[in-house]
């Protein structure tokens, strides 16, 4: 199998198993580089966004530009209902709805970006 089928594979499972909320994605590009937000990134150069509010890492391959969100995404199905979701910067955090500085008391899922 050539590299290029055996990432597009990988990003289609990765896509499938992936909760909506996080996402990776392909941009194309033209074999010896990568363009990306005004950007241009040279063959398996890393570019990362880590201010948010959407928080991705994006490498430059020689198919194009193969991105995926970062972070950790709270799952809100089956969140305990004295519990509330923030975001902190890239990450989202499951706290008492009333002491945001206390934790969650009760079974919080979590995906990692």
């Amino acid at each position: 199998m050539s590299t290029n089928k055996m990432y597009l594979f990988f990003f289609v499972s990765t896509m499938l198993v992936v909760p909506s909320k996080m996402a990776c994605w392909i941009e194309s590009g033209n074999g010896k580089s990568c363009q990306h937000e005004g950007h241009t990134l040279a063959l398996n150069e890393v570019y990362e966004n880590n201010w948010g509010p959407r928080c991705y890492k994006c490498t430059c391959r020689t198919f194009g530009l193969s991105c995926c969100d970062t972070g950790t995404v709270i799952i809100r199905e089956g969140l305990p209902s004295n519990c509330k979701v923030i975001k902190k910067g890239c990450h989202e955090e499951a706290v008492s709805k009333t002491d945001e500085s206390k934790p969650c008391d009760g079974p919080v899922r979590a995906v990692l970006g």
